[in-house]
This record gives structure tokens, sequence and C-alpha cells, in this order.
């Protein structure tokens, strides 16, 4: 029974104590070289909206400001029936990142993400 006791609390003394050490010692004798190549994967930003002229604008503009390569990023857009002024919001956008795929009729968020997945 005692070695139980002592086996189990020196395991614990290792678990807090033992292993960080380790790590120390382990990370002063082998050393990560970093990648020089920088990986820029191209991005899609899929929304679906509807109803938003309140706040899609703002949404759109701090989008297009992401420090990111222009040209590997898109954004998709949306809109489900909107039947406020939020496609012609999105529509003042003329940069080629913007692109707005509209539906006259209310089909629900998952069927307007799905097809702009699809299309990304």
């Amino acid at each position: 029974m005692t070695f139980i006791f002592w086996f189990l609390t020196l395991l614990i003394i290792y678990c807090y104590f033992g292993y960080p050490f380790l790590l120390m010692v382990a990370a002063r004798f082998i050393r990560h070289i970093p990648r020089s190549v920088k990986y820029e994967p191209t991005v899609s930003i899929v929304l679906s909206v509807w109803n938003e002229e309140d706040v899609i604008k703002r949404k759109i503009k701090n989008l297009l400001s992401l420090k990111y390569p222009a040209e590997k990023i898109e954004i998709l857009i949306a809109s489900d029936g909107s039947t406020d002024r939020t496609n012609e919001i999105i529509r003042q956008f003329i940069d080629p990142r913007v692109q707005m795929v509209e539906s006259p009729r209310r089909r629900g968020k998952m069927a307007a993400l799905n097809e702009l997945v699809a299309k990304a």
C-alpha cells in the first residue's frame, strides 16, 4: 500500500514539475527552424443577409479593409428576399471582390449559404 502511495505522489510531482522541466530542457537543445515561405490561401467570405440595410454598408467596408491580399479574397453575399434597400446598397460596391446572389423570395439562411458555398 505504501508503494502505491509513493508512486502516485511521485507521479503528481512529475506532472507539475518534472514534465515542464523536461520540456524546458528539450526546448534548449531542439530548435525549430521557421519556414521562410508565406502561405496565403484564397479566402471566400459568405454572408446570408435579409433586410440588413442598417449594417450591410459598414460590414462590406470592414471586409474590404482587411489586411489580406486583395486578389486572394472574395466576398459572396446572398440577399435572401430582402424587402428593404439591402440589394441597392450591395450593388453600390463596384469592387470585383464583392459578388451578390439575389433571391426574389425568402428561402432561408441555410439554402442561401449552400448556394454561396457551391459558388465559392
